[in-house]
């Protein structure tokens, strides 16, 4: 053969195994895109968007078959053997294909890489509280909505003393718990810091060891580290000292307000907490922080004596029916109305709802107390800031649901928040948004234990105490989450809600590794339909209009910005250091309540 002849020969060796190789990965590439697409649905692109994502990662896959290609053609010119040429090819193509194959085989059950690296997590600073600080009391209330409140619009008067307090001071307009149960809601409350940054694994430790490790400086923590007096008196079994919450308390009463276990087992009443916090005030010394947290309104709604609104003859039969019931028994009847087994009777919504209202009501009165000792023991806006907030709402079909910490919908994780006393305007109403991530910044803004900024690296929330001087609503995106399942991302005017899912539900990255890892992920991992939510809040703030699928722009937009949000709260890296948790009495009140199964 001449060697013009075995020239021509090599190049199209050269050519064929060129071709080969893009056409195989290019097909590779736009395979992995389309079983992604149909898996995936990725919601947050249009049809569009769908179709550019296909042909990209067809062009990907086919520039990468074009350099293993040219690898190829550049080894088979060493080979003579067509049949090992052939070989040689086949094992490139498969060398390429099979690292990406078992690494989407191998995705992880949550996109932690979306949650940002993990943040070192700084030591209690050494910083005393400024000279005259004012004594701070926080008011707690279990599963209170916000629109079960006359200073929110409500047409009961269900809190009368309240919508008084609110008058001598500030109301927070829109504030949006973090979580739509107690655990990870007063979790971020107490600490300043995000559900998933405090609880890096989304762990719910029911089953043993603390919620809150003894490495998190709560704000008790950082109050008596900076010379405060703290005290605090909790009725939820989720806040005892053995699961976190007692830490940096000097007195820490989580036994005044729990069950009565007897043949009963109904609560005790905020009076049974409000007493003993009482009895302290007569010894507390200045500056102090003073938190209560009553659990009334919670399920079962069993208040003391009937509301004003209640028609004795209408909710009797249904009394009647609730009170002969169990706490397990009266937790199942919600669970089933929840899941539609058996339909409401006639009227038993309304009666619950004018019970939980009477209980609202309960609480009211205690409030009322307490704001009337604390003025009486010279505790008033000259020297004390009173805030009063909750820690979730409670569901009454409003989406067809009952209860709590099922779902991101307002009525669950927007909460009522007031504030009243020293450096607090009188006569306020905030617009805007605010979280209750905010409230430790505030607060120890309000005792000169935070920078001059109103912001600290140590913590997720922001000081609101700018925004009121200025009188200029808080615009702050909030996150809330629903442990591993859902998170949402709530603007002013719009809330993104999306399930966790092994992947991002937008575009994967451009990076071509990465990108492709994402791809295979999606289209070779376990079956996963994404749950993704939308609603434009200005214009349906019932969110009764899904508008996944009708606005792609905006459905984009906020995705981005949730996951930045995300990465910009990233976990911290703490020692391991939970303590013992709750112990076997207070798992079996929990599965009473049908928390644990």
């Amino acid at each position: 053969m001449s060697p013009v002849t075995g020239s021509g020969v090599v190049g199209r060796r050269f050519a064929t195994g060129v071709a080969l190789t893009t056409v195989a990965l290019g097909v590779f590439g736009a395979a992995l895109a389309v079983a992604a697409v149909v898996r995936a649905h990725f919601p947050v692109l249009d049809w569009s968007g769908r179709v550019r994502l296909v042909l990209r990662w067809t062009a990907i896959g086919a520039l990468a078959g074009l350099g293993v290609g040219v690898a190829a053609g550049v080894l088979s010119g060493f080979v003579a053997r067509r049949w090992v040429r052939g070989i040689l090819v086949g094992l490139l193509i498969v060398a390429s294909i099979v690292p990406v194959l078992l690494a989407g085989r191998r995705s992880p059950s949550v996109p932690w890489s979306s949650l940002g690296a993990p943040r070192e997590y700084p030591p209690l600073a050494e910083r005393r509280a400024a000279p005259g600080a004012p004594n701070l009391v926080l008011v707690t209330i279990d599963t209170l909505r916000h629109d079960h409140l006359p200073l929110y619009g409500y047409e009961r008067p269900t809190a009368p003393h309240l919508a008084a307090l609110a008058r001598g001071g500030t109301v927070f307009e829109v504030a949006v718990a973090q979580a739509p149960e107690t655990l990870h809601s007063l979790g971020s409350l107490m600490t300043g810091l995000y559900p998933h940054v405090l609880d890096k694994e989304f762990e719910d430790r029911r089953q043993g060891g603390s919620f809150l490790g003894s490495a998190f400086h709560t704000l008790a923590e950082r109050l008596a580290a900076g010379g405060y007096d703290t005290a605090g008196f909790v009725s939820n079994i989720y806040l005892k000292q053995e699961n976190g919450f007692g830490q940096g308390f000097r007195h820490f009463d989580d036994r005044s307000g729990m069950f009565w276990w007897g043949p009963e087992g109904r609560w005790k009443r905020a009076e049974h907490v409000v007493e003993p916090a009482l009895a302290w005030l007569e010894r507390a010394q200045s500056p102090f922080f003073l938190w209560v947290h009553v659990m009334d309104p919670h399920h079962p709604y069993e208040p003391a004596s009937a509301g004003p609104w209640e028609d004795g003859s209408q909710a009797a039969p249904h009394a009647a029916v609730y009170g002969a019931l169990s706490i397990q028994g009266y937790t199942r009847r919600l669970k089933d109305l929840r899941a539609g087994r058996p339909e409401a009777a006639h009227g038993e919504l309304a009666y619950l709802v004018g019970r939980y209202d009477a209980e609202i009501l309960q609480v009211d009165r205690e409030l009322g107390r307490l704001h009337e000792r604390l003025e009486s023991r010279g505790f008033d806006a000259r020297n004390t800031v009173l805030i009063v907030t909750a820690d979730h709402g409670e569901e009454f079909v409003d989406h067809g649901g009952m209860l709590h910490g099922h779902s991101l919908f307002d009525e669950l994780i927007r909460v009522p928040l007031v504030m009243r006393g020293r450096g607090i305007p009188p006569g306020t109403r905030l617009g805007g948004q605010v979280q209750l991530v905010d409230v430790t910044a505030t607060l120890l803004d309000l005792a000169g234990l935070l920078p001059a900024s109103g912001e600290s690296p140590e913590l997720d929330g922001v000081s609101l105490l700018p925004a009121l001087a200025a009188d200029e609503p808080p615009l702050h995106a909030a996150l809330s989450f629903i442990d591993t399942r859902y998170v949402a991302y709530r603007t002013p005017e719009w809330k993104l809600v999306a399930a966790f899912a092994p992947y991002d539900l937008g575009p994967p990255s451009w990076l071509p590794w990465e990108g492709l890892l994402s791809m295979a992920r999606v289209a070779l991992g376990r079956p996963h339909r994404p749950k993704i939510g939308l609603w434009h809040l200005n214009e349906d703030p019932r969110e009764h209009q899904n508008l996944v699928g009708r606005d792609a722009v905006s459905l984009g937009a906020l995705y981005t910005s949730l996951l930045g949000h995300r990465r910009a709260h990233p976990p911290r890296v703490v020692a391991s250091s939970a303590g013992p948790g709750l112990d076997s009495r207070g798992r079996r009140a929990l599965r009473a309540l049908g928390y644990v199964q």
